[in-house]
């Protein structure tokens, strides 16, 4: 809390047994943190993993889901042909998509089974026979009792006389909304494995299932596990990736599953367990490295540690000197500052605080303020609402002081006005032990605006018509009696310039007279004419004062107008009647009426 002693002790180097402590705990703190990194490693890898399989696995189903959508058009393109075009139509249509590439390559079995399950093959007569009696009996019924316009995708078919798997695509022909047969196209089960192109990532791989559950395709191109029936557990068919042991290779992998939408098919990624291993172990190695080599050089370690507590130490000793310096600077302001404990007892005081509160020492702040003989109040003068405000609002609440004023209430000496700043201080823990405060003294200040306002009131209650300008002429100030006597309010003239209601009575030859005036004479006075807001005349005596600051520069100028309007208007009144009596007792002399109206 309090600023640093300048005759503190330096702290005592460390011995040989701490210094080789120390090393010793550098020693096991580098093998832990190298233990904690690899194991960061490890689980940052697993991650990866499981992004990397649920990406993949979720990628390769959308774009399995895409293609088999093509091939579903093809169904669908069969299906209209039949409709409007008839069978022959059918057949040329079901040929030329023979020659084109669909999902995985060309079709080549096509069939119509009408609803009589007469078997009409469209592009070669072993085509019928391959699909196999039971399959075309099975799909036929399905579509029988539920005759809505559908896809199914059948399990692989070893083909009799290709001898290769089959998978099939099947859609119902309807007639007027009523089964009329079904459609039934074929593709060879390893063409489909272009579904699921080897993916770049080492140990990574995709497999490709049917809806059933069989193998239909792998990345890794082993044919004679096609049509393997896969049993896979629940989990799998969740949306976070799990490990397991491969059913079909025995390899330990990270899995992910998707199924393909509306068709049933099902993409799994497997990351093997042997890279990410792998991987692991490579930055284990580079993370051990750096421990075994601070265990080799643990003796340079130590003259390492040794010479950091030397530069501690010197640092420490840089600290003080820059706390000497701290207190150098506070005890030559000219502000006062006072640092108080969180019980409010001042513990330090520079030399200006010390002059306004000499009786302070073990004190609080508001027994040392009645010592000295002040009072706490606000800047109006009133007692402050709370009579110890330093620890209700600063060392309780944490807030800031900002609006106390202290006041010397002695009556025999001349009143002083001290404005005080408090700020809580806060401890390493975040809790305040203590507050700074700052005394500034406004007493010079605080007078000013005593006598700018005691000035405000007197020109306020002035009879006479006040403006206050800037050394450009423009208005700053006008007092009650100005406003009455021009007609224009205080918002209408501040901001503007003098010239405000200014009449063309006077030329300029007249201006520059009363300016050449005010620039070598400072004062200047005179009759002036002026428009009243409503548009009509009225005659003033105008007295200027310019107004110098230290430098002898013009900073303002004061305006005082005095109305005398009716005398001006009694003396023509007088001027004119003597004038006609005048022309009354020499009626041969010219009567000459011309200037009377001027001031």
């Amino acid at each position: 809390m309090a600023l640093p002693s300048l005759n503190s002790p330096c702290r005592h180097g460390k011995n040989p047994r701490q210094i080789a402590l120390i090393g010793l705990i550098v020693v096991v703190a580098a093998w832990s943190l190298a233990a904690w990194h690899s194991y960061s490693v490890q689980q940052k890898q697993l991650a990866d993993a499981s992004h990397l399989v649920q990406t993949t696995a979720e990628t390769y189903a959308n774009h399995a889901a895409l293609s088999l959508a093509i091939a579903d058009e093809s169904l669908k393109r069969l299906q209209e042909t039949l409709k409007h075009e008839g069978e022959t139509a059918f057949g040329r249509v079901a040929r030329i998509m023979s020659d084109q590439e669909t999902v995985g390559g060309a079709i080549n079995r096509v069939a119509l089974v009408d609803k009589k399950r007469t078997d009409k093959p469209l592009l070669s007569q072993r085509c019928a026979s391959s699909f196999g009696e039971c399959q075309r009996s099975r799909l036929f019924q399905a579509f029988r009792d539920d005759p809505r316009d559908r896809i199914l995708i059948t399990e692989p078919i070893l083909g009799r006389a290709s001898g290769q798997w089959i998978i099939l695509f099947v859609r119902p022909i309807l007639s007027a909304g009523k089964f009329a047969g079904v459609i039934i196209v074929g593709l060879d089960a390893n063409q489909l494995s272009k579904l699921v192109t080897p993916p770049k990532k080492e140990g990574l791989l995709i497999t490709l299932l049917s809806p059933g559950g069989r193998i239909i395709a792998r990345s890794e191109g082993d044919t004679d596990l096609l049509g393997r029936q896969l049993e896979m557990p629940t989990e799998a068919f969740r949306s976070d990736a799990f490990d397991l042991k491969s059913p079909v290779d025995g390899i330990s992998r990270r899995f992910a599953v998707r199924t393909t939408p509306d068709w049933g098919m099902h993409i799994i990624a497997g990351m093997d367990q042997r890279v990410i291993d792998a991987e692991v172990d490579e930055h284990t190695r580079i993370a051990m490295l750096p421990a075994l080599l601070l265990t080799l050089l643990l003796a340079p370690a130590v003259l390492l540690i040794r010479r950091a507590l030397q530069q501690q130490q010197a640092a420490e000793n840089e600290r003080d000197k820059a706390a000497r310096r701290s207190r150098t600077v506070l005890e030559s302001m000219s502000e006062g500052v006072l640092l108080v404990d969180a019980e409010g007892i001042i513990v330090f005081a520079n030399d200006a605080a010390a002059q306004w509160l000499p009786d302070r020492d073990g004190k609080r702040f508001p027994e040392a303020l009645a010592a000295a003989g002040m009072s706490l109040v606000t800047e109006d003068g009133n007692p402050y609402a709370i009579a110890d405000p330093l620890s209700f609002v600063c060392l309780e609440s944490g807030l800031e002081i900002d609006d106390a004023w202290l006041m010397d209430s002695d009556p025999q000496k001349r009143l002083q006005w001290l404005a005080m700043r408090a700020r809580p201080l806060l401890a390493d823990d975040g809790k305040i032990s203590g507050a700074a405060i700052t005394i500034v003294d406004r007493t010079d200040e605080h007078e000013r605006i005593a006598d700018a306002e005691m000035s405000r009131t007197i020109l306020a209650r002035m009879n006479d018509a006040v403006m206050v300008t800037d050394a450009r002429a423009n208005v700053l100030m006008v007092n009650s009696a100005y406003t009455r006597l021009s007609g224009y309010s205080e918002a209408e003239l501040i901001g503007n310039t003098a010239n405000v209601g200014r009449s063309d009575r006077q030329d300029s030859a007249f201006w520059a007279a009363m300016w050449q005036a005010l620039t070598q004479q400072k004062k200047w006075s005179g009759k002036v004419w002026n428009l009243k807001k409503g548009g009509s005349e009225y005659c003033v005596w105008h007295t200027i004062t310019a107004v110098h600051d230290l430098r002898g520069r013009v900073v303002r100028y004061v305006a005082v107008s005095r109305d005398i309007t009716d005398q001006q208007e009694k003396e023509a009144d007088l001027w004119r009647r003597a004038t006609l009596t005048r022309s009354l007792a020499s009626p041969t002399e010219p009567v000459l009426m011309t200037g009377w109206h001027n001031c």
